[in-house]
C-alpha cells in the first residue's frame, strides 16, 4: 500500500511537469489530475476495505515495520459513539467519493457541477475527521500506517480537486446570481 501511495504522489509530480513543458498530450497526462482522483480513491478503498474487514472479522491486522496498529485498532477512538467502527466510515466517505467521481464523469452538466462539491465536501469532511484521527493518535502513543496512508491519499485527493471544486462552486454561485437578477 506504501508503494501506491508513493507512485501517486510522484506521479502527480512527473505527470505536471510534462503537461506544463509540453512533452505529452496523451489523454492520461492531459487529464492527469481527473485520473489520479480515481487511482487515489480505489487506493483508499483498499485501504479502507482491509481496516473494515479486520474490525468486522477480529483477524490480525498486517502492520509492517510500525507494529502498533493492534494498538490503534483496539483503543477506544477506534470506534465511534461505542458502536460505529471508524473503517467503515472511511469505507463509507471513499465510495462517496468514488459515486461523486463517477457522477462527475459521466452525469449531465448540472450533477457534474453537484458532482465536483461532493467530492470537495467529502474530502474535506473526511481530512477534518483524519486530523482529529492523527491528534488521537498522540494521545495513544501509537502509529498506523494504514490510517496514515488513507490520510495521505485524502490529502492528494484534496488537493487535487480543490481547484476543481472551487471553480464549479464561483460557476454555481454566479448562476444563481444571475438568476436572481432576472
Amino acid at each position: 500500500m506504501r508503494q501506491l501511495v508513493f507512485i501517486v504522489l510522484l506521479l502527480n509530480i512527473i505527470v505536471p511537469i510534462l503537461k506544463t513543458s509540453g512533452k505529452s498530450s496523451h489523454f492520461l497526462v492531459t487529464d492527469w489530475y481527473k485520473w489520479s482522483v480515481l487511482i487515489s480513491t480505489i487506493g483508499g478503498l483498499a485501504v479502507a476495505g482491509y481496516l473494515t474487514f479486520i474490525e468486522a472479522t477480529g483477524a490480525q491486522i498486517a502492520c509492517g515495520p510500525s507494529s502498533e496498529c493492534d494498538t490503534v485498532q483496539n483503543s477506544r477512538y477506534a470506534i465511534l459513539f461505542g458502536f460505529l467502527p471508524v473503517g467503515i466510515l472511511g469505507l463509507a466517505g471513499y465510495v462517496g467519493i468514488l459515486v461523486a467521481w463517477l457522477a462527475s464523469q459521466f452525469g449531465s452538466s448540472s450533477i457534474k457541477r453537484i458532482a465536483a462539491l461532493a467530492i470537495w465536501a467529502t474530502c474535506v469532511f473526511c481530512v477534518l475527521f483524519e486530523i482529529y484521527l492523527i491528534l488521537e493518535l498522540f494521545v495513544i502513543g501509537a502509529t498506523c500506517m494504514w490510517c496514515i496512508s488513507s490520510a495521505v491519499l485524502l490529502m492528494i485527493i484534496l488537493l487535487l480537486v480543490s481547484t476543481p471544486a472551487a471553480q464549479q462552486a464561483f460557476v454555481i454561485k454566479m448562476i444563481r446570481v444571475l438568476a436572481q437578477k432576472d
